[in-house]
């Protein structure tokens, strides 16, 4: 598998005698795979990794940290940076999409009508100044108080020790360095709009 390149997968792989799909994927910003195999075999699976991995520190995380790593990678989750109605341009995923493709899609006369007219609203990223957790629905203010947008995702970030958002705000919506606050139990917390990521690993040769 360490032959793969990011973003490719091998059929056939043979894990302990188990069938495999593997994909050098992930949903954390991390390196690391992703392995599908029958419904049936996966918790002979799941046994079989944890034996190999006991040397080497493997252990189990749950969904918590999971979500704290797609986070600070800026990967978005359904729901929150992508919905029904949000699309992939608003959430700054555009690059996947080829709005012009020939044959047409679902959703494609939206999006193209975007692209020409301009967003309403777009995602940015907010570092918090002040004290305070943002979660996801508080409101968001500009600096006159007026509200702006959502938190679509929030919370502590481990890998830069500080409080971060994802925000949905109206346009024009702040550059890097630009003012914006959280409401957090009717107090206002204040924060300045960052680059996203908030974290990107440093990848070696692929």
């Amino acid at each position: 598998p360490s032959t793969l390149k990011f973003f490719t997968f091998t059929h056939g792989a043979n894990l302990g005698g188990i069938p495999a799909i593997v994909s050098r994927t992930g949903y954390t910003g991390e390196d690391g795979f992703e392995i599908y195999v029958p419904w049936e075999r996966g918790a002979e699976l799941w046994d079989l990794l944890i034996e190999a991995g006991r040397d080497f520190g493997l252990i189990p995380v749950g969904l918590g940290a999971r979500d704290s790593l797609r986070f600070e990678a800026g990967l978005p989750l359904y729901g929150h940076e992508y919905a029904e109605d949000l699309g992939p341009l608003e959430a700054g995923f555009g690059f996947f999409v080829k709005v012009d493709k020939p044959g047409g899609f679902i959703g494609q006369p939206v999006l193209k009508r975007q692209k020409e007219e301009g967003l309403q609203r777009k995602i940015v990223g907010l570092r918090l100044e002040d004290k305070g957790v943002p979660r996801s629905g508080m409101d968001v203010a500009d600096p006159s108080g007026n509200i702006v947008g959502r938190v679509t995702s929030g919370g502590y970030c481990p890998s830069l020790d500080a409080n971060m958002a994802l925000c949905l705000v109206n346009m024009p919506a702040p550059e890097e360095g630009g003012r914006l606050s959280v409401i957090v139990r009717d107090k206002p917390k204040k924060g300045v709009v960052v680059k996203r990521p908030f974290y990107a690993r440093k990848r070696g040769n692929r």
